[in-house]
């Protein structure tokens, strides 16, 4: 069991804690932000395609819904 900083207060927390006991800060979205960053650095192309693929079937489902009476 090691010892972290909390990202919002400083004070040295015990690395199993869930949140900050002298702050009140959510250490495990703290951590989770931090892992979904690294592997964003990771493959960023990877996350860029999936984003934009993301946009055009939102674009795509929202025109046929618009259209799909007039066929």
């Amino acid at each position: 069991m090691g010892m972290i900083e909390c990202p919002q207060c400083g004070e040295k927390i015990s690395d199993q804690e869930k949140s900050c006991p002298h702050c009140g800060f959510n250490v495990g979205v703290a951590r989770l932000g931090r892992f979904l960053e690294e592997r964003q650095k990771e493959h960023p192309m990877k996350y860029k395609l999936l984003k934009y693929l993301l946009i055009i079937c939102i674009f795509g489902v929202a025109f046929w819904l618009l259209t799909w009476r007039n066929w």
